[in-house]
C-alpha cells in the first residue's frame, strides 16, 4: 500500500480529552479513517511531522513514532481508551460516525494494528502527518447551549403572552 500522507483534525475537546479524525491517504486504495484521542494538556502543537517506525524501550518492539516535534522525543501512536492513558502521544480507534463526539474511542489495538500494517511497508521511510487543529466545543455544549437559549426565549415569550392577558 502506497501511503501518500496522513492527517490529523482535532475536533473536540472537553476538561482532559482531545478527539479528532485520522485520514490516511493511499495512492493506491483511497482513504483509511480513524478516530483518534489525545491528552489535550500534553497535546503536539500543529503542524507537519514525520512518522516512522522506531524502537520503543516502553513497548520493547518497534513501534510507530511522530518526530520532529521541537523539545521531545517518543511521542508514539498506540493504543488506549482514554487522554489520561496519553502523555502527547496519539490514541487511535476505530471510525465511527455518530451525532454525539464519543468520550473515549473504542477498538484501539484494532485500529493501530490495521495502522502499523498499513504502515508496514514503510520500514525506512519516512510518512508526513499533518496536525489540524479545529478545535470546536463538544456538540454536547453546542446543543445545550442552544436549548437554553430557546427555552429562555419560549419562556420569555409566554411569560409575556401572559402579562398582556393571552393564554
Amino acid at each position: 500500500m502506497l501511503i501518500t500522507h496522513i492527517q490529523l483534525n482535532r475536533k473536540a475537546k472537553n476538561k482532559e480529552n482531545l478527539f479528532g479524525i485520522m485520514t490516511v491517504h493511499t495512492k493506491n486504495y483511497g482513504r483509511f479513517m480513524f478516530n483518534t484521542i489525545e491528552n489535550y494538556e500534553a497535546k503536539i502543537e500543529e503542524g507537519q511531522y514525520i512518522v516512522n517506525w522506531s524502537w520503543s524501550p516502553r513497548f520493547g518492539k518497534h513501534k510507530l513514532e511522530i518526530s520532529g516535534v521541537p523539545g521531545r522525543k517518543g511521542i508514539r501512536i498506540h493504543s488506549g481508551n482514554y487522554g489520561r492513558q496519553f502523555r502527547g502521544c496519539i490514541g487511535l480507534g476505530t471510525f465511527g460516525i455518530s451525532e454525539d463526539i464519543p468520550q473515549m474511542v473504542i477498538n484501539s489495538k484494532l485500529a493501530v494494528s490495521s495502522l502499523e500494517k498499513m504502515m508496514m511497508d514503510k520500514l525506512n521511510e519516512r510518512v508526513i502527518i499533518k496536525i489540524i487543529d479545529n478545535e470546536e466545543k463538544t456538540d454536547r455544549v453546542v446543543s445545550r447551549e442552544i436549548s437554553s437559549a430557546i427555552s429562555k426565549i419560549i419562556s420569555d415569550r409566554v411569560r409575556r403572552g401572559h402579562e398582556v392577558g393571552l393564554k
